[in-house]
């Protein structure tokens, strides 16, 4: 089982918040408000982390079956995308 705990953060700003993994207590993600919702940017929103995991997971796994297979990646490259209206919030 694989968790990852937040609320560490200061609670007296709503804009920005910490997590962690318990797999690796010293690995800290913060993340912050979209822009489009008042945050300031200057950190990853929630969704900027969630592409992130998702490209992270495809890389990984496009890799490891590369090297189980014996193919040699010359060039690999990923991309996660989302769109979202302020309509869908």
């Amino acid at each position: 089982m694989l968790r990852v705990r937040g609320g560490s953060g200061d609670l007296a700003d709503p804009l920005h918040r910490v997590v962690s993994p318990e797999s690796v207590p010293d690995a800290v993600f913060r993340s912050g408000a979209h822009p489009a919702v008042g945050g300031d940017g200057d950190v990853p929103c929630s969704a900027d982390l969630l592409l992130a995991a998702l490209a992270a997971c495809q890389e990984t796994t496009l890799r490891m079956v590369a090297a189980n297979m014996g193919i040699d990646l010359e060039e690999l490259e990923v991309t996660v995308e989302s769109t979202f209206t302020l309509e869908s919030l």
